[in-house]
């Protein structure tokens, strides 16, 4: 296990220079906190390049579904059971 008041007790170091050290260990790792929480991990970029990824797809498949029901409501030319499928088809797009 890592021990990293070690140095200071072999260098004979009193309780005000332990302080300033414990003090030193705490800032830096309040300091490194935001880099581990913030992206920096596996975690974290496995996160980010799914959400590249799944992002064009998911814009790709909502297009496409407009398209798709813009055509619907212009084939439908009033009828209802083909206007009532186009709204469905609208809703769904939209959801």
């Amino acid at each position: 296990m890592l021990n990293l008041f070690a140095p200071l007790r072999q260098s004979g170091a009193g309780p005000k220079k332990m302080k300033k050290y414990l003090l030193f260990l705490t800032s830096l790792s309040v300091l490194a906190v935001p880099k581990i929480t913030f992206g920096q991990t596996i975690t974290g970029m496995l996160c980010s390049v799914t959400a590249n990824v799944v992002r064009p797809v998911a814009i790709f498949i909502v297009v496409t579904l407009w398209v798709v029901t813009g055509i619907l409501f212009l084939v439908a030319q009033g009828e209802p059971g083909k206007l009532a499928t186009a709204k469905n088809a609208l809703i769904w797009a939209s959801a």
